[in-house]
Order: C-alpha cells, then sequence, then structure tokens
C-alpha cells in the first residue's frame, strides 16, 4: 500500500512510523507546509519521498491527513476532488463535526474515513514522532454509515493492525465528548485555589455566608496557539459548555506564552473571555514559563497569598508542571493519553479527565452540587 500524509508532526509522523512498522505501507509519501519539517521528516525517514499534496493524491491508496484541525475541511474536499473509486481518504483530527457537515455533500463522501486516534503528548514536530503511539489506544470513528463499505473496513483493518481498538460515534457525539476529556486541557493550564480568610476571627460564619466558595479553584489556562486556537474555535460551543459548568465552581483565568496582540484577539473571538477573571500573556509579563516570575506575577494579580491553597493543573510537564514547581505550587499534570513521564519533573497529582480535579479542590458540600447552575462561588 501507498501512503500519502499530509502533515508530518507528532500524529502524522507516529503514523507513519506505526504503518512502516507493522509493514502496512510499502512506500510512505509526505507533504507539510513547513518545509523544515518536511526535510526533517525525510532525514527521520518518516517518509521515502517529500511531494506537493495535490501531486501526491493520485499517487496514493490510502490519503490520511494530519494537519492542524482548522486546515482539514478545505484538504479533504481537495483530496475527494482528485480521488478514484478505490481511493480513501482518512483524517486523524480531533474535531469532526464540522469536518463532517463540509464533506456532506461530496460526491465522493464515501470515500473519506472520519478518525481520531485518542493519543498524543506536549510536544510536536517531527522529532516528537514516537514508535508504537497508537498500540492500545482508542481510535474514534465517526458517520461510519457515510464511508463506504471498502472504505471504512481498510481503517478498520489498519487500527485492528495497530492494535487500536475501534469506537464509533457521530461526529457531535464525538465532539461533544473530545471537549470535556481532550480540548478544554488546551485552555485549562493551572488551577489556583483560593484560600480560607486567614484573618476573620469567626471562621464558622464565613462558610455560613460562602459556603465553599473559600475552597474555589482559579485556573489559569495555557496552550501552544498553533495548535489549541483552530481546536478551540471548531469545537467552540462544546468547549463553552465546559468552561461554563467549570465557571460555576472557579475563577477562570488563562496564562499563555505568546505574542500579546495575537493571543488577546484569538481569545476574544473564541468567547471563552465570558467565564475568565483573567488573563495573563508572557510577552506582556515580561517572562514566560516554566520561569516561577509569571506565577508570582499572577497569583498577586488574582490576590491569592496562601500558596499551600494553591494547585497548578497543566498538561505540560516542561513548561506547566516544571513551572508550578519552580513556583512552589503543589502541581497537577492533565495527562489523559497516559503518556510515560521521564521521570525528570514530578507532579504533586496526576490526572486523565478533568473530572478528577473536582475531589483535589472541592469539598463534599461543592461535590454533591456539581451540575447545579447559579452557584458560583465569592471571590
Amino acid at each position: 500500500m501507498k501512503v500519502l500524509i499530509a502533515g508530518m508532526g507528532l500524529i502524522g509522523g507516529s503514523f507513519a512510523l506505526a504503518l512502516r512498522d507493522r509493514g502496512i505501507a510499502d512506500e510512505i509519501l509526505g507533504t507539510d507546509s513547513s518545509e523544515e519539517n518536511a526535510a526533517e521528516a525525510l532525514r527521520l525517514g518518516l517518509a521515502d519521498r517529500i511531494v506537493a499534496f495535490e501531486e501526491g493524491i493520485p499517487q496514493a491508496d490510502l490519503v490520511v491527513l494530519a494537519t492542524p484541525v482548522d486546515t482539514i475541511p478545505l484538504m479533504a474536499v481537495k483530496a475527494l476532488n482528485r480521488v478514484n473509486g478505490s481511493q480513501v481518504v482518512m483524517d486523524l483530527g480531533s474535531i469532526k463535526a464540522e469536518l463532517c457537515e463540509v464533506i456532506s455533500m461530496h460526491a465522493r463522501r464515501g470515500r473519506f474515513v472520519a478518525a481520531h486516534p485518542m493519543w498524543g503528548t506536549e510536544y510536536s514536530g517531527p522529532r516528537a514522532a514516537q514508535h508504537g503511539a497508537f498500540t492500545g489506544r482508542n481510535v474514534v470513528l465517526c458517520e461510519v454509515e457515510r464511508s463506504d463499505p471498502d472504505a471504512l473496513a481498510m481503517a478498520e483493518r489498519i487500527f485492528r493492525t495497530l492494535e487500536a481498538p475501534a469506537v464509533y460515534m457521530d461526529a457531535e457525539e464525538h465532539d461533544l465528548h473530545a471537549a470535556y476529556v481532550s480540548h478544554i486541557s488546551h485552555i485549562t493550564s493551572f488551577a489556583l485555589a483560593l484560600t480560607v480568610l486567614e484573618k476573620e476571627r469567626e471562621e464558622r460564619h464565613i462558610f455560613d455566608l460562602a459556603g465553599g466558595g473559600f475552597e474555589s479553584t482559579v485556573r489559569l489556562a495555557k496552550s501552544s496557539a498553533a495548535t489549541w486556537v483552530p481546536i478551540m474555535l471548531r469545537n467552540k460551543y462544546n468547549l463553552l459548555d465546559v468552561l461554563r459548568e467549570l465557571s460555576e465552581v472557579a475563577t477562570l483565568a488563562i496564562v499563555s506564552n505568546g505574542a500579546q496582540k495575537v493571543q488577546t484577539r484569538r481569545l476574544a473571538e473564541s468567547g471563552v473571555m465570558n467565564f475568565m477573571e483573567d488573563v495573563f500573556i508572557s510577552e506582556k509579563m515580561g517572562c514566560e514559563k516554566p520561569n516561577a516570575r509569571i506565577f508570582d506575577a499572577a497569583l498577586r494579580a488574582l490576590g491569592v497569598e496562601n500558596r499551600e491553597h494553591v494547585l497548578m493543573v497543566g498538561d505540560s510537564l516542561s513548561s506547566d508542571i516544571q513551572g508550578g514547581s519552580n513556583a512552589g505550587l503543589d502541581t497537577c499534570w492533565y495527562n489523559p493519553n497516559h503518556a510515560e513521564n521521564p521521570g525528570k519533573v514530578i507532579p504533586t497529582y496526576e490526572i486523565a479527565s478533568l473530572e478528577e480535579l473536582y475531589p483535589l479542590v472541592m469539598e463534599q458540600e461543592e461535590l454533591a452540587n456539581v451540575g447545579l447552575k447559579n452557584r458560583r462561588h465569592q471571590c
């Protein structure tokens, strides 16, 4: 089988390794919008040849789209415009509803399979590609009834050979679940639980007035703009539902490494600012994670003094968890894909889903009220 992979980064590169290691592909053609990534993929042996996307389509039995999610719908249309009745196009992106809607009326819709392997790491680029990445990881196949039987069979056979169990969902169901268990991690970078007001003499009366609000969490969020902005915009409404629910029990804020003007505009367009207390962007702060100074400044701005009641949650060991540790905070590594920890940075906690944060930062009364509306805590 000859395979064309568009996007030779973490996912595309790892898929190339998997196809090669399992003897599925006889030849792998690679294409990437970055000439540097394309050259690196060729040097690392992830691809046998680098070709232009349109040039490689007619040569391939299988066209794999592993590019950022905002580019996949258009690339899917371009690929379907050029394939014949025996070729298959498959994407590996984490947003499906918009993609499936865009291609829904295409004459060759049956040649497309929408797939999402539930695996990833904090790293990117061809060098981040890993052997055995998909083994034992679920792959979600969406709207399989819209795929031709032979196209679906090819995808199922590939993932079965990779020992990646298939889970079947419709596109909207997938995006909703992905928002809860995966995408929100690219917004939420660390959580800060505000301390009980220590100077008050009648502590019991404080709790009478504020309930569990004193133990509420301030979450500061972060992720790479190249990755999370397209994802967030494509899965906007599901993500906003998640943020709305989180904002009922926590004060949400964002910290991001990046350019102030660009990040501010993107965040404003996303709609997440309706739920955010504040935003801390490295360009304006004059430092970036894992430097403790950005955490110190965020804590001061949020009025947090007692760090014993602060929990920093993030998906990057080298940036978030190391940074939280540098700032003297308890840390929680969000690791939904069960990636191996090399051991250089040890978090206080490790979770695979964001719901696991609740028992870490909430009292029993608050846990019992999760899901209720209009219970926003008092700062």
